[in-house]
């Protein structure tokens, strides 16, 4: 393979801009997303990045809350 293949480049360039507006397209997806808990909460899906839940007990009870539905 020769690295002036004008092929290898476009495929590389493709691949990469796939990539980074699938990442955006499930960050800004999962903002969007709510679960609702047994007692009427309502829990982001993106507080996986906001630090909330990976406390074991907000996690436990994130978990808890969801399965009721």
């Amino acid at each position: 393979m020769k690295l002036d293949d004008s092929g290898v480049w476009l495929t590389a360039a493709v691949v990469s801009v796939a990539s980074l507006v699938l990442l955006v397209v499930l960050v800004l997806g999962l903002h969007f997303i709510s679960v609702s808990g047994a007692m009427g909460e309502t829990y982001q899906a993106d507080s996986l990045f906001d630090g909330r839940m990976w406390s074991v007990d907000g996690f436990s009870r994130f978990l808890d809350e969801a399965s009721v539905r």
